[in-house]
């Protein structure tokens, strides 16, 4: 065998094993667009390092029960990720840090949640709050779909402009 023919075998053999080792590792992905949906916890790592948004992998734990989904709706093409946080009713924290990453608090919401919009992006972020009757969990939606454009613009509240003598002391 002659060497060009050995060093295609070869570099053939090494892309082989990347393709199988980088097919295995995003294989959760893949399974997504077959199946529609995924459910993880963090521990799951390939799932959770893929497919879980940064902003909900640096959000506070408020409980010590939580899991994460993804739902891939077909039809309008919606995609949707989530957060359910269990046995607790204070999204306080939650709500704290959505607001020091530039989440706005919007108005009105077309669900039974609080909406969230930022300013330059089209998602949607629904905090769904247990109401009476209600399970006791935390809920946290981000969408992503057509009807989203109707958010384009966030609606937050100014910071209020005190006076010279109030930055002053």
């Amino acid at each position: 065998m002659t060497k060009v023919k050995k060093f295609a075998l070869t570099l053939l053999a090494i892309a082989s094993v990347f393709f199988c080792a980088w097919l295995a590792f995003v294989w959760p992905t893949l399974r997504v667009t077959f199946d529609g949906s995924l459910y993880y916890k963090e521990k799951d790592f390939r799932e959770y390092y893929i497919m879980t948004p940064d902003l909900y992998k640096n959000m506070p734990r408020i409980s010590k029960e939580y899991d994460f989904y993804f739902d891939n709706i077909s039809g309008p093409a919606i995609l949707i990720w989530g957060v359910r946080f269990y046995d607790t009713d204070n999204a306080k924290p939650i709500e704290d840090y959505l607001t020091s990453q530039g989440w706005c608090l919007q108005s009105s919401c077309d669900v039974e949640a609080d909406c969230w919009k930022k300013e330059g992006m089209s998602e949607v972020l629904s905090v769904i709050k247990p109401r009476p009757g209600w399970e006791k969990k935390v809920e946290l939606q981000m969408e992503l779909g057509p009807w989203n454009k109707i958010f384009q613009t966030p609606t937050c509240p100014k910071p209020s402009q005190g006076s010279v003598e109030e930055a002053t002391q």
